[in-house]
């Protein structure tokens, strides 16, 4: 139909309705539209093409909003009396143009658009915008005309000019006088008007009620002092800035880029790298009027800027995802899924342009498009192309620390994506990895390591460091605070210690006190013994005070401190605060973070700063304490020889019994722990292994632990082999003189308590607990190994104890015996304790719990009935006293110990033989005075003790 009409001057049309019709001529042409009998024209789409002379259009009336007039490379246009109505019948197109007028970008001729008694109510459910002029030569002028409630999803809500064509030359005059311009808005610049042209001149008109982002009524790229009447605006809002109009050119850049995390949909700031496949968000700020802003509400909304890129690559995504929709600043989403690179290892950030009026490129010199994919969390997949590549997060329960995604294995990791992996709880790794023989179990204290995402130290329980998080932080270097190790590689919180230096003091003074009332109370028992046996032989029956003064609280001791000495090891295998359960009702609570009454390292942390090893420290102050008050002895006993001459070989006994005492008995195992640890090493990492007397050090790798072990071979070597083998050298050289003063004095206290033929039972005592130390330290990480193996030996040497009854009285060797068997039992109650399975019934779980707890409820008995014979042993002469006062007569009836019992039963038989002794031996007046005094003093004595 158009055909019919081509070449015509000028064509007339009424009463026909165009519908999708297009319209085109070579040469010359005019469409004028008249009023016509119809009540309105609907326009689909007219379409100008390569029109050459003058064009016109005029008279149409009742434009529709689903209406296009489109020109293209005409040169005059003459738009008169055109009236535009809105209609709601198109409801899936967002944006629509009344007049789109686009400029032949290769004619360098101005174009002239006129533009009169325009009235245009473009109200709509949609976007209606009435101008859209895009191009760079031309004059446009507008004239008494109302254009209202344009709207526009980017610049210029009534009328828009811009040049997307040729950005660098702008040509063209903006002149618009006597019209109005009420309630247009955009959603970026200019509610009613937004250009980039040099001259504009808009005079008695009037905007109302427009708004924007930026200039609510106008927005201009380029401004002249006093161009506008400040007048003509009322009402007018911009958003985030400028509610008229602006003054200074615009400016963008990138402010932050944020990584999408698809699996956990969260926002990661990236410091200046980006890989290519992984999904970015591109923030920017803009610049208005010389002011940066970056701060967005949801007043000032822009979002995602996708639809105002010119010319957008296959990087960008245009859909913006549900959790992005309320994000008020202005963004880009760039996913780079086409970069090249030309052998660069990394290329600067360039996004294109983007169309604001004026075409401004997105680009960043500080932020870099990497040539490669993150080791950690990534792995690198190519494309079709040999050389294209995007880079992918590893998906969940896979991880990557070396650029391959690797799947964890669920029995060491809760949490696997990316680079993120979470440990369990009881596991431990020192750098980023999930191979397994990088992962170590903390067998040693399991609840010590706390897992997690993190390494090292980031694994540990409070207070804990090192590998397997087994070692104390005592320089408070991780935890600030200072932590002191205890017990079964628990650690304690110095600060959480009250008094600490004083207990330790009053602790080594009430030591060094029983010490010495243990050592005159030695001596005075085996001076007593070697006057018995004067008398003896002097043929005088000497019993009574001599008898009741062989006190057996040193054997007492000796035998609760070997007993003592099982229980330690055996509740570092268990791991159990027993002190905890029974104390503060935390039932069978391990507490990696313990409360102890003292620490001797927390001392050390407190008073020596600078200390290079704790261990060595610990090991030097363990040493010189039984140094110190042997000295304090022996100067004491100096001090007394001075004074009087005759206390010469007391004093000298004294010096000997005190160093034999504490060396062998006292400080003997403590002593053989320290040094030997020093020798014995744990493996926690992967070929590195590290020492038991200071974790901090590596085995191998550390002059430090060589400087420990040159001090513990010394100890060792003096002190705890050749100071015993010489004194049990000595008293097997004088098994046949064990009779004699001399001795008895030196070497008394070894074997008083045992029968002559047992005189070397001690070395055997004292065998059993150098192996004990050793089955404890060697076999410190199999400790159900390590309970068999010193169960199977204590269980020979009760074999032993059975078999010879070595000690003097059956009652001592019925408390040995004890000793043992408890011991035994309570090794085996914990090894049976620590074979908990998750898997096994409750009943079993119950059982195990029943019995460990029933038989530390026996050694608690077993240890205070001990005691208790400690006490009356030693104060058993002060008690006898007490008889004389009726008022304690009832306290030491209670206090009574079983020997004295069952020599009141005997007492009888014994007055009875003295009696036949009498009257069937002549003796002389002497002796018969003697026996009398004895017999005298034995009957005013309601007890005796008889060894």
């Amino acid at each position: 139909m158009v055909n019919e009409y081509e070449g015509q001057r000028q064509i007339q049309i009424g009463n026909i309705k165009f519908i999708s019709t297009n319209g085109s001529s070579q040469k010359n042409g005019v469409i004028i539209f008249k009023n016509t009998k119809e009540t309105e024209i609907l326009i689909d789409t007219i379409d100008y093409q390569q029109y050459e002379t003058n064009g016109l259009i005029g008279n149409v009336g009742n434009v529709r909003e689903q209406s296009v007039i489109r020109f293209t490379s005409a040169k005059n246009f003459n738009i008169q009396s055109i009236i535009a109505s809105s209609s709601s019948r198109i409801k899936d197109q967002q944006q629509t143009v009344i007049f789109y007028i686009e400029m032949d970008y290769q004619n360098l001729n101005k174009y002239k658009i006129t533009l009169s008694h325009a009235n245009a109510d473009l109200q709509s459910i949609n976007s209606v915008q009435f101008l859209l002029l895009n191009g760079h030569s031309y004059q446009f002028q507008m004239t008494l005309s109302n254009i209202s409630n344009g709207k526009s999803l980017d610049f210029g809500g009534c009328l828009c000019f811009m040049n997307t064509f040729s950005p660098g030359l702008i040509d063209y005059d903006i002149n618009i006088s006597n019209s109005t311009f009420t309630s247009c808005q955009s959603k970026y610049l200019g509610g009613a008007i937004s250009n980039d042209s040099q001259n504009v001149d808009i005079s008695f008109s009037k905007f109302e009620n427009c708004s924007s982002q930026i200039g609510g009524a106008i927005f201009n790229q380029y401004f002249k002092d006093n161009q506008y009447d400040t007048n003509i605006f009322q009402d007018n809002i911009g958003y985030l800035a400028i509610p008229n109009f602006n003054k200074l050119l615009l400016e963008i850049k990138i402010s932050e880029i944020y990584e999408i995390n698809s699996s956990s949909g969260t926002y990661q700031k990236i410091e200046q790298f980006l890989y290519p496949g992984i999904t970015y968000i591109i923030q920017f700020s803009l610049k208005i009027d010389g002011k940066w802003y970056s701060s967005f509400n949801e007043n000032s909304f822009f979002g995602n800027l996708f639809n105002i890129l010119v010319n957008p690559s296959n990087n960008f995504i245009s859909i913006t995802p549900p959790n992005l929709i309320s994000q008020n600043f202005p963004y880009l989403i760039w996913y780079a899924q086409d970069v090249s690179f030309n052998g660069k290892k990394s290329i600067d950030l360039e996004l294109g342009n983007i169309n604001l009026i004026w075409i401004y490129p997105l680009k960043s010199d500080f932020y870099k498009i990497y040539n490669g994919c993150k080791e950690q969390g990534m792995e690198k997949i190519y494309l079709m192309k040999s050389q294209q590549f995007i880079c992918k997060y590893c998906e969940n329960m896979f991880v990557s620390y070396n650029g391959v995604c690797q799947q964890c294995q669920t029995e060491y990791f809760t949490d696997c994506y990316g680079y993120y992996s979470a440990l369990k709880p009881s596991y431990w790794r020192n750098d980023y990895s999930i191979d397994s023989e990088n992962i170590f179990f903390c067998s040693n204290n399991p609840d010590s390591c706390i897992g997690g995402s993190g390494i090292g130290n980031e694994l540990c329980y409070k207070g804990h460091i090192g590998p397997q998080c087994i070692d104390c932080d005592v320089k408070g270097i991780y935890w600030k605070d200072q932590y002191s190790r205890i017990g079964f590689f628990q650690c304690v919180e110095c600060n959480s210690i009250s008094s600490n230096t004083f207990k330790i003091s009053v602790l080594l003074v009430l030591l060094f006190l029983s010490l010495l009332v243990i050592l005159v109370s030695t001596f005075r028992r085996l001076q007593n013994q070697i006057y018995a046996i004067y008398l003896s032989k002097m043929g005088i029956f000497f019993f009574g005070n001599t008898l009741l003064n062989q006190s057996l609280t040193s054997t007492y001791i000796k035998i609760l401190m070997f007993h003592i000495q099982v229980y330690i090891t055996q509740i570092k295998f268990t791991k159990i605060d027993i002190i905890s359960t029974f104390s503060q009702f935390q039932f069978l609570l391990y507490n990696p973070l313990s409360s102890p009454f003292f620490s001797l390292n927390c001392l050390i942390a407190q008073y020596m700063t600078d200390f290079n090893s704790i261990g060595y420290s610990d090991l030097f102050l363990t040493f010189i304490i039984p140094i110190i008050i042997c000295l304090i002895i022996t100067l004491i006993s100096i001090v007394a020889f001075l004074i009087k001459k005759s206390l010469f070989k007391q004093c000298v006994y004294t010096i000997i019994l005190s160093y034999i005492y504490i060396f062998i008995v006292v400080f003997y195992s403590i002593l053989l722990e320290k040094t030997l640890s020093s020798f014995f090493c744990l493996e926690l990492e992967k070929n590195k292994s590290y020492s038991l007397i200071d974790l901090s050090l590596e085995c191998g790798n550390s002059s430090e632990l060589i400087k420990i072990q040159s001090l513990s071979l010394v100890i060792l070597i003096l002190f705890l082999i050749a100071f015993p083998l010489i004194i049990f050298l000595k008293l097997i050289q004088s098994r046949n003189r064990l009779k004699k003063v001399k001795v008895m004095f030196m070497y008394g206290f070894l074997y008083n308590e045992y029968k002559p033929k047992f005189f070397y039972w001690e070395m055997i005592r004292l065998l059993i607990k150098n192996l004990l130390v050793l089955l404890q330290l060697s076999l410190q990480q199999y400790p159900q190994i390590s309970l068999i193996m010193i169960s199977l030996m204590l269980f020979s040497y009760f074999i032993a104890l059975k078999s010879y009854n070595p000690f003097i009285s059956k009652s001592l060797n019925n408390l040995e015996k004890a000793s043992i068997i408890i011991s035994i039992l309570l090794l085996q109650s914990s090894n049976v304790f620590i074979q908990q399975n998750q898997n096994e019934s409750q009943k079993i779980e119950s059982f195990r719990t029943v019995f460990y707890i029933i038989i530390q409820i026996i050694n608690l008995m077993f240890f205070f009935y001990t005691l208790w014979l400690i006490i009356t042993s030693f104060l058993e002469k002060q008690i006898q006293k007490l008889q004389k006062y009726i008022k304690f007569k009832c306290f030491q009836t209670r206090i009574k110990s079983p020997q004295i019992l069952r020599i009141n039963k005997s007492i009888k038989k014994l007055i009875k033989c003295t009696r036949i002794i009498k009257q069937n031996q002549i003796l002389n007046d002497q002796d018969k005075s003697l026996i009398f005094y004895q017999l005298e003093e034995f009957s005013c004595q309601d007890e005796i003790k008889i060894n």
